[in-house]
């Protein structure tokens, strides 16, 4: 399944598509542990930046040619990454290193400190 970074909480200015992925990342957990006894593995790959036409479709290509490079990564890369993940049965892979790190620190982080930092990005 592919979900984002953005469900890992709220983000307020991207509230839909967060709130969306949040529920593909905790479907994709759950049919992990489901299917776990059958041999079924399942893989939710969460990027962050994806070098695609997201950016032109959502009408935010200001927003994503801001995002520095180190933060994207390719329709290739999440799909390799992904089978990578899918075959060491991982419950979410997250495919750029950095952002692996933002995910870590970002799941740890109160979102009421959160709240207050997406409004700078998407306003």
């Amino acid at each position: 399944l592919v979900s984002s970074l953005a469900g890992a909480g709220p983000v307020p200015g991207f509230t839909t598509y967060a709130a969306t992925k949040a529920a593909i990342t905790s479907f994709g957990e759950g049919l992990h542990g489901e299917l776990a006894r059958y041999g079924i593995a399942v893989t939710v790959v969460a990027p962050a930046g994806m070098d695609t036409e997201f950016g032109t479709v959502a009408g935010m290509e200001s927003l994503i040619d801001q995002t520095p490079k180190i933060l994207k990564a390719t329709a290739t890369e999440c799909a390799d990454i992904g089978i990578a993940g899918l075959e060491r049965n991982r419950r979410v892979v997250i495919p750029n290193p950095v952002v692996r790190a933002m995910g870590v620190l970002g799941a740890h982080m109160p979102h009421a400190f959160s709240l207050k930092i997406w409004p700078k990005v998407f306003y």
